[in-house]
């Protein structure tokens, strides 16, 4: 990056350093001072067969492939301890030394299941250089405790734990509270859960997301904070932005998109501006709104509780609650009644010429319904409604009975006919009388029901 100046203003040219040529494709990496070196930084890239590739600049140190790597997961390299963090296919997350990984085979480098031309020529034209191909196999390589094609000892992690679940994504940070300047947190990103681990493979603390996670980012809050301390922002795919300071949800904000990919920084003097990659491969620049409000709300000046006004009141609900469960509802006595005398036989032949010719009436019956109320007054204008199912229909459903003597008198009787027709099947023989009056008493609102059914030979006709 080369810094210039011209009469419109300052500018800034990328010239290429150098470059390297991969033979296999590349799924992520990480920068850091590896080894602990001074005043600059290395390149580890992983590629698609979960081999990681080492770089110093201008030079290719060393290739290694982890122990039961499958496919390829989230990398982190953890300057603290120098080492390098990983998730694996088993939703594990092993850490291995990077002490451990350069010296695995002495100071050669080593090709496991390398694509390396044997042509020099052809190994020119990949980008290969000398100091990057495979060396010849050495018989004093200890290649026991390797696959074939690796040279050196074993790789051994540091430490290994199990979690349970998919992961998405690894960091470093400082996230939560007192912590000392010696200690760093690794954030692992589940598919449900957001790991806090120690750096000796611990967990710290662990909190339950209710939405898919997407990417996570620690940042720095303030750089005057003498802690270093940082908060984590989260992105779920329901394109929910979420900042958690240590455990609790310091802000939210819902995006145009799903990020991937994310960092925080400051352009054009607005500090806190969020630049997102999406997964369409966009380029965003986000603001998650205005700061939130720091003032809180006083707490309301408490006072004395009264315990007799206390005791007082829960007697009297007590003893609303004892009169409320013991009022059960009577039902009065001076109530109209209702009663169905139902003839065995269906009507004569001669009985149905009264009904109307072409109805399509295979069978009638006369069935008499008494009314009567006992009380000492009679009620006036009852109104009786009759209902019944399918073809089984009265000939007249409702019926209004001027009056109803009391006690002493005989009941009015009301003959209801029914009639049968052979249009359908009938599903039922119920029938439902219904008497809507007025109290003789108060005058309330009163109703009287009455169910009976009728004989099968409305139904059905017996074969020899």
């Amino acid at each position: 990056l080369i810094e210039g100046d011209q009469n419109q203003g300052n500018f800034f040219a990328l010239n290429k350093a150098y470059e390297h040529r991969l033979p296999r494709n590349a799924y992520n990496m990480v920068v850091g001072p590896f080894g602990g070196v001074y005043d600059k930084d290395h390149i580890c890239v992983q590629s698609m067969d979960g081999c990681l590739s080492f770089f110093e600049q201008e030079r290719h140190t060393f290739d290694r492939v982890l122990p039961d790597a499958l496919i390829p997961g989230p990398l982190c390299y953890v300057a603290h301890t120098d080492c390098f963090v990983v998730g694996t296919a088993s939703f594990e997350v092993k850490c291995y030394k990077y002490v451990i990984l350069s010296q695995a085979a002495g100071a050669a480098p080593v090709f496991v299941h390398s694509t390396a031309p044997s042509d020099p020529a052809a190994a020119l034209a990949l980008g290969l250089t000398p100091a990057s191909m495979p060396l010849p196999e050495s018989p004093e390589a200890d290649t026991a405790m390797g696959p074939p094609g690796t040279r050196g000892k074993k790789i051994q992690e540091e430490w290994a734990i199990t979690l349970g679940e998919p992961l998405w994504d690894i960091r470093v940070g400082r996230c939560s509270r007192q912590l000392v300047s010696s200690q760093v947190d690794i954030l692992v990103l589940g598919s449900h859960t957001l790991f806090t681990l120690r750096d000796t493979g611990k967990i710290r603390k662990q909190k339950r997301l209710e939405r898919e996670p997407s990417a996570m980012l620690p940042y720095t809050v303030s750089e005057q904070d003498p802690t270093g301390h940082q908060n984590l922002l989260v992105a779920f795919h329901d394109q929910m932005l979420v900042v958690y300071d240590d455990q609790t949800i310091a802000w939210a904000a819902t995006a145009d998109c799903v990020p991937v990919s994310m960092r925080v920084g400051t352009f054009c003097g607005i500090a806190g501006l969020v630049a997102v990659l999406t997964e369409k491969g966009a380029l965003k620049l986000l603001y998650m709104g205005t700061d939130p409000s720091l003032g809180k709300v006083a707490p309301l000046e408490g006072k004395e509780l009264d315990y007799a006004e206390m005791d007082e009141e829960t007697r009297r609900l007590r003893q609303r609650i004892k009169e409320a469960m013991s009022n059960q509802h009577t039902e009065p006595r001076d109530q109209l009644m209702i009663r169905a005398q139902i003839p065995a036989q269906l009507d004569n032949p001669h009985q149905q010429g009264d009904l109307p010719t072409g109805s399509g009436v295979v069978a009638s019956l006369t069935v008499k319904l008494y009314l009567s109320i006992a009380a000492e007054q009679p009620v006036a204008n009852v109104r009786l409604v009759v209902s019944s199912e399918g073809p089984l229909q009265p000939v007249q459903p409702c019926y209004t009975i001027p009056q109803v003597e009391g006690t002493h008198a005989p009941p009015v009787m009301v003959p209801v006919v029914f009639t049968a027709t052979a249009a359908q099947m009938s599903t039922s023989l119920a029938v439902t009388a219904v008497a809507f009056y007025t109290g003789p008493t108060q005058g309330e609102s009163r109703t009287a029901r009455f169910e009976f059914r009728l004989p099968l030979a409305m139904a059905c006709t017996t074969i020899a």
